[in-house]
């Protein structure tokens, strides 16, 4: 017997998979390949069986993979030149192109960034209106990230579910032959509840092969949901006979086996698919309701609460709710790290776990109001809710307990982490005036405010979530990146940095912010700060030594511009000193002198203090050079068209230009740059 497994990159139908040994044919097959599936089989073959092939061949016959018993010739040296691969780079400006639209939001997709995909999509649109391309991107897209979620609001004035289906609808107007499209208006349509709608989408699209197997694992669930198990059934089978290797669907195949009472067969084809996927965690528990016994699956399941809502889901999604409760009312062993990963919840811990076993109950018909207090009581460490399912359930409790604010935290999150950003501004919203105490609440409302530049609304949160959530350093360095933006002065900036209530420990992020605000206020005794302190490494982030040297400067200058060079001077001579107690590098020291930051807040010492003009010194038009230790492209862009339109006499645009910078991460000391260089800009002003 000879067991074989594909991978590919990209979808292929119609392609033969065929083995020889010499000219003598052992198994030649017709599939249907997909990235997302291995594809596996076996083939009966004689026990001496040597020096045998296997090919991969096009419909047309050319072969795309070939691979012996001696080796692997599917590319050669020849094939895959060594060296540098040229850059492809996405045209900017006007004479962008839909296909450049395509491919950025095409590459962006690719790497994890799909908020900013959409993003790129809808800037497209707003050129190209009419782009079928570009429509159908910004529909799957949207409707992938659950924007045709009822409740759900792309701005204060847009509904998230009507713009997805109209991206949508107008792409499959200009191309009705298009199925992928059609299989995403099925799933907006089901999100909204217009079945009939989802069903005729879903029929026509699984009668092609790139959406076959989605579209006919939607059907699927849509009988078993209905009580058409039969129904259910039939479409299970004709996705595993075109995808033998699908054992998720096999998985469901049981379950619906097992529900239609056919325990005999139901075992059958668990044993099938549990020999293709022996570590299924479906498949286990699948079997433990046909009567096996296999204790190790509950503590498997218990080490994260993420697992039991997995199945949870597919059990949802199959309307199988005696399954899903089964789920979520068994109590699960402890498991200890390093068994358990470090972040995960304990299925007794989640609240959202809670949450979703008080939902379950109210569909069977009881009350879920017990669950929903006691998801209420648990911690919210380390729940981050993204589930599609998540909506239904979060909107159920608060029908149930409109004041339940920690539901409606984790509909906030929710909706964040699908770009919905309004919907979570007014769900963190709500949450506040009803538990303003939740952790990390008011950190993500503020943050979430300050990235829309509503930055006098983003100091009032974090002000208040000082207070109640003391020890969150994000909730401190968020305000001050807001105070910076509002142009606080640097006093009011440490008063708030200072609130941290253990001096002592003071986390090296926030001994960092508060020895520049304390510098760029005129305190020029910011060494204390880095006295006995351990500094941890930490890759492509901003040294100590940076941080000191940086402060010294800009403490001089402050010295030097209210007229006390005798103060200034010192501190420049001694700018690489290292006191005692201070666990700092000299050559980092030596390094960071170097720094933009540094040279600028120096020129303003010597012109001020007798020295203009001195060599070496950056001027204030001068760009940022290009760095490799973490700045982002678009922050040192911002600093240096700030600078450049500084230097034109536009000030008010350059200011415009530095305040977004406090909305990008605080990387390389970019924020005390542009709060260096608006300083200069107000005292130029006459």
């Amino acid at each position: 017997m000879l067991s074989l497994e594909l991978n590919v990159t990209q979808a292929l139908s119609n392609a033969h998979v065929r083995v020889r040994q010499g000219g003598q044919v052992l198994y030649d097959k017709v599939v249907t390949l997909a990235p997302r599936l291995t594809w596996r089989t076996q083939v009966n073959a004689p026990g001496s069986l040597e020096g045998w092939t296997i090919e991969l061949l096009r419909a047309d016959g050319t072969v795309i993979l070939s691979h012996e018993a001696r080796g692997y010739d599917a590319l050669s040296p020849a094939d895959v030149p060594p060296g540098p691969r040229r850059a492809v780079r996405v045209p900017a400006g006007p004479d962008r192109t839909e296909a450049d639209y395509l491919a950025q939001g095409h590459d962006e997709e690719l790497n994890g960034r799909r908020l900013d995909a959409l993003v790129t999509y809808q800037e497209g649109l707003g050129r190209f209106p009419q782009g079928i391309a570009l429509n159908k991107a910004a529909g799957r897209l949207a409707t992938s990230l659950n924007w045709a979620e009822p409740g759900a609001a792309v701005s204060a004035s847009s509904d998230s579910a009507a713009l997805a289906t109209a991206w949508l609808t107008l792409a499959f107007e200009r191309d009705t032959t298009d199925m992928e499209t059609r299989y995403y208006l099925g799933l907006a349509a089901l999100a909204q509840g217009r079945d009939r709608d989802a069903l005729s989408h879903f029929e026509a699209a699984q009668r092609f092969a790139a959406t076959a197997a989605p579209a006919r694992l939607q059907l699927a669930r849509m009988a078993s949901r209905a009580g058409d198990i039969d129904g259910a059934l039939r479409w299970l089978r004709a996705l595993v006979d075109a995808e033998p290797g699908n054992t998720g669907a096999g998985a469901l195949e049981v379950a619906c086996l097992r529900r239609g009472k056919q325990p005999s067969r139901a075992r059958e084809r668990l044993a099938h698919w549990r020999a293709l996927d022996p570590t299924s965690l479906l498949l286990r528990y699948e079997a433990v309701r046909l009567g096996a016994v296999d204790t190790r699956l509950w503590r498997d399941l218990g080490a994260d609460s993420r697992h039991v809502l997995d199945l949870v889901d597919q059990y949802l999604g199959l309307g199988d709710l005696d399954a899903a409760l089964d789920l979520l009312t068994r109590e699960y062993p402890a498991v200890a790290p390093p068994a358990s990963e470090a972040g995960a919840v304990a299925p007794a811990d989640n609240p959202l776990l809670a949450y979703y076993r008080g939902f379950v109950r109210q569909k069977m018909g009881a009350s879920g109001n017990d669950d929903f207090q006691a998801a209420a009581r648990l911690p919210l460490a380390y729940v981050f809710p993204s589930r599609r399912s998540s909506y239904a359930v979060l909107h159920a409790v608060l029908a149930a307990n409109p004041a339940d604010g920690r539901a409606m935290f984790l509909l906030g999150a929710l909706h964040l982490s699908d770009g919905l950003f309004d919907a979570a501004i007014a769900d963190w919203s709500q949450a506040r005036t009803r538990a303003a105490e939740t952790p990390t609440l008011a950190r993500s409302l503020g943050m979430t405010l300050l990235h829309f530049g509503r930055v006098d609304a983003a100091v009032d949160v974090l002000t208040e979530g000082i207070a109640n959530d003391p020890r969150n350093v994000e909730v401190y360095t968020t305000l001050d990146a807001a105070l910076s933006a509002r142009e606080a002065p640097a006093p009011e900036r440490a008063a708030a940095l200072e609130r941290y209530p253990d001096r002592a420990a003071l986390p090296p992020a926030l001994v960092y912010r508060l020895a520049l605000a304390r510098a760029e206020g005129g305190d020029t005794k910011v060494d204390a700060l880095f006295r006995d302190r351990y500094f941890p490494p930490e890759e492509g982030g901003t040294g100590p030594e940076r941080v000191l040297v940086a402060a010294r400067a800009l403490a001089a200058r402050a010295a030097a511009m209210s007229g006390r060079c005798d103060a200034a001077r010192p501190i420049v001579e001694g700018l690489t000193n290292i006191g005692p107690g201070m666990p700092l590098a000299p050559q980092a020291m030596t390094e960071a002198v170097r720094d933009p930051l540094v040279q600028l807040a120096l020129s303003r010492v010597e012109s001020s203090c007798g020295q203009p003009d001195a060599a070496g010194r950056q001027s204030a038009a001068a760009p940022i050079p290009d760095t490799a230790d973490g700045e982002s492209n678009s922050t040192r862009d911002l600093i240096n068209r700030a600078r450049q339109l500084s230097a034109l006499g536009r000030t008010a645009e350059a200011r415009a230009l530095l305040r977004r910078v406090f909305l990008q991460p605080d990387r390389r000391l970019s924020h005390a740059m542009a709060r260096l260089l608006l300083a200069d800009l107000t005292e130029r002003q006459p």
